[in-house]
């Protein structure tokens, strides 16, 4: 660890465990400037106009990294938020394991900006690939937009949503251009997802997929009692092709009808 002092600020240089490297310049204490990098290449050239983070992690949980940001504002006379995040530049950051809510994601690379009062993230892995934004204010949703998301549907990923817990999963608004389940094309996505009087809702469910579109009165509720999930969904469905539609989701042709509009509610056991 190295302090340096000059009229109006100070620099720190450290090390931690040999593989988070920084070099920061602070004003009044709130770091303006630098670099924080983690992993075992040196730090290299480094630019004090803003804070950038770089470098690889093998494990990265964003929800205790946010809760971690708020708590230390909490105790302390600085906000990540406010005074120090109005210096970030960016974290660019490979990471082989990401833990984003309930979705594990293996070998991503993230990119964290600000965007005004929020943290903008850009994600890329194997599984889906978009933008996800995390507002400072408690009381607005998450943003999800994704230009694909892919699903493994195999025995074991099939009841992998009966662990989670509905009630505790924050307000999200979802998009994705592209859903695909095991190599299959299901079209584009999108939902408002909010809880209210124990019940957890997928609000203004959209969809154009395999020939039908749901429209966006669409709603779905997810209740969970004593461990048990159950699932409601009621909307407005449209068929351009009944029989093109039945053939994708892998039924016989033998029934034809166009211009077909459902008005549909459908109850089933199980998340």
């Amino acid at each position: 660890y190295n302090q340096y002092f000059s009229q109006d600020s100070y620099r720190i240089d450290m090390i931690l465990d040999e593989n988070i490297k920084a070099s920061l310049k602070l004003v009044d204490g709130i770091a303006v400037g630098g670099l924080i990098h983690f992993g075992d290449e040196p730090l290299g050239d480094v630019s004090y106009d803003q804070v950038r983070v770089t470098g690889q992690l093998s494990y990265l949980d964003v929800e205790q990294w946010l809760k971690a940001i708020d708590e230390l504002g909490d105790v302390t006379d600085v906000s990540l938020n406010n005074e120090i995040a109005a210096n970030v530049e960016s974290v660019v950051l490979s990471i082989d394991k990401l833990q984003l809510y309930e979705l594990e994601l293996e070998r991503s690379r993230a990119r964290v900006t600000r965007d005004d009062a929020a943290w903008l993230t850009s994600l890329e892995s194997d599984m889906l690939k978009g933008d996800i934004s995390v507002a400072d204010a408690d009381d607005l949703p998450i943003e999800i937009r994704l230009e694909r998301l892919r699903i493994d549907d195999s025995d074991n990923a099939a009841n992998s949503l009966g662990d989670v817990r509905p009630l505790e999963i924050d307000d999200i608004n979802f998009s994705t251009a592209s859903l695909i389940v095991d190599d299959e094309a299901y079209g584009s996505w999108a939902f408002h997802y909010r809880v209210d009087d124990k019940i957890a809702r997928f609000e203004e469910v959209q969809a154009m997929t395999a020939g039908l579109r749901v429209l966006r009165s669409s709603t779905l509720e997810w209740r969970t009692t004593n461990g048990v999930h159950s699932t409601r969904f009621t909307g407005d469905i449209e068929i351009e092709d009944l029989a093109t539609a039945m053939q994708k989701f892998g039924f016989a042709s033998s029934i034809e009808g166009q211009g077909l509009k459902i008005d549909a509610d459908v109850m089933w056991a199980g998340s």
